[in-house]
């Protein structure tokens, strides 16, 4: 798990993504798997920081790279919501 707080006015959470990447190639792995876990829809942060900057890093250091998609409006995603806010009305 790491963090990319490239644009944060001050100190983030550790590690960056750059520096498990690195970690990732030291290891000896070949392929890097990203899940943006934080984040239900995409937006600047997965369509551009992971997509472009992340990935060019990773291949950059020999990697294989893949970012698993964001839920979006995906069907299962969207009943689920609706199973929640239907079970929060009285």
């Amino acid at each position: 798990m790491a963090e990319y707080p490239d644009n944060a006015p001050g100190p983030w959470i550790t590690p960056r993504v750059e520096e498990k990447i690195d970690a990732i190639t030291a290891a000896g792995f070949r392929k890097i798997i990203q899940v943006p876990i934080g984040f239900t829809a995409d937006h600047i942060e997965t369509l551009y920081d992971i997509d472009i900057i992340h990935r060019r890093y990773a291949l950059e250091k020999g990697l294989v790279f893949q970012r698993i998609s964001s839920l979006n409006a995906g069907g299962s995603f969207i009943r689920a919501l609706k199973a929640i806010v239907v079970g929060m009305i009285p």
